[in-house]
């Protein structure tokens, strides 16, 4: 092979080694089969790998600080890949085939350079980080005895799912729990080895909503013509008696807490319909106060544009209406934000307020 058919080769290799490095982390080093090369790669990735788990079991917190490391090391594996084909102009020493990666090495040490990524990128590098996150034994005890303590306390059965623990910012261990009397309620569970108390749970409160979002839903797709959502939130109040069921609050108004009710609604409101909608929001505050215990709940209605009303955005609201409402906050065009619905005496008592954006 010539000189010059050599440099044309090589050219085309630095290119396809620079947007390897560009596109994943190391890359390009894998690309080049050296071995010396292959090990700086598979540091970098698996550095990288481990800045994101780390990252992620801290909530976001060490962000500010893995961010601009992991870009760091990406920028590095760039580097390092570009001045591997700096080569020496002495006259006496010209490139050789030899300098070339053959295509089978070529495509091997790819692979396996891809393969490190996708583990990276997966957070898959558990026993690097097990004494950091708890060995999986560990995890199925407290699952265990996390599901005992449920089934002493409400005398049902209990699964407990996805457990983790985080090191940072505090020592715990996090689960999401189901019961199996009720599998459509999930609700999270806590276990801090530092705390008095063995568990943090939330099951009655997902229980009653979960009950109290059943008897909403028909009430608001009525009055909204079934472009609506809703969502509840129930606190317990004054009580030493366990209540399972959310309409033996009724019997003990006392006995419940603060309450919400949040209505995602999907429709084109315009400014001079707000008096109409005024009018079937007082509306909506009378009919929820026969279907609610106690004597206090506030109420917040957002509304979205109708193009939105698709079954994709409804699932969305179920799993989480909050971070639906966050999610796509730049698209709410009204809001209604009434503290205390029974209170509420006549639409001089609404406010819708306007969120029009410069377009």
């Amino acid at each position: 092979m010539t000189t010059k058919k050599i440099k044309k080769s090589r050219g085309f290799h630095r290119f396809v080694a620079t947007l390897l490095s560009i596109l994943g982390t190391g890359l390009g080093m894998f690309y080049l089969a050296i071995p010396s090369y292959m090990i700086g790669g598979a540091a970098l990735i698996i550095t990288q790998g481990i800045l994101i788990y780390f990252t992620m079991f801290s909530l976001g917190y060490l962000l500010i600080i893995s961010g601009p490391l992991a870009i760091f090391f990406h920028i590095l594996g760039i580097v390092f890949t570009v001045r591997s084909f700096q080569i020496s102009h002495h006259a006496e020493r010209t490139p050789t085939v030899a300098a070339l990666p053959s295509k089978w090495r070529t495509l091997l040490s790819l692979a396996l350079g891809a393969t490190l990524l996708l583990l990276a990128v997966t957070m898959k590098y558990v026993d690097i980080i097990e004494p950091f996150t708890q060995t999986g034994e560990n995890k199925r005890n407290v699952a265990a005895e996390s599901e005992q303590y449920l089934e002493q306390k409400y005398g049902e059965d209990f699964q407990i799912q996805n457990i983790s623990y985080h090191s940072i910012p505090s020592t715990e261990y996090t689960m999401e729990a189901i019961s199996n009397r009720h599998p459509s309620v999930f609700f999270n569970m806590t276990k801090r080895p530092y705390e008095d108390v063995p568990f943090r749970e939330n099951y009655l409160n997902a229980l009653w909503e979960s009950q109290l979002d059943i008897k909403l839903k028909p009430v608001i797709q009525k009055l909204y013509d079934d472009s609506a959502a809703v969502h509840s939130g129930v606190q317990e109040g004054n009580t030493d008696k366990m209540i399972k069921e959310y309409d033996d609050f009724k019997l003990n108004p006392e006995a419940v807490g603060d309450q919400y009710i949040r209505i995602i609604v999907f429709e084109d409101l315009t400014d001079s319909g707000l008096p109409l909608e005024k009018e079937r929001v007082l509306q909506t505050a009378k009919v929820l106060k026969t279907v609610l215990a106690g004597n206090k709940a506030s109420l917040d209605i957002e509304y979205f544009p109708s193009a939105m009303n698709t079954q994709r955005n409804l699932k969305a609201i179920e799993l989480n209406d909050y971070m639906f409402g966050q999610d796509h906050f730049d698209k709410k065009t009204y809001e209604v934000q009434i503290e205390d619905i029974y209170k509420l005496m006549s639409t001089e008592d609404i406010q819708i307020t306007p969120l029009h954006r410069d377009e």
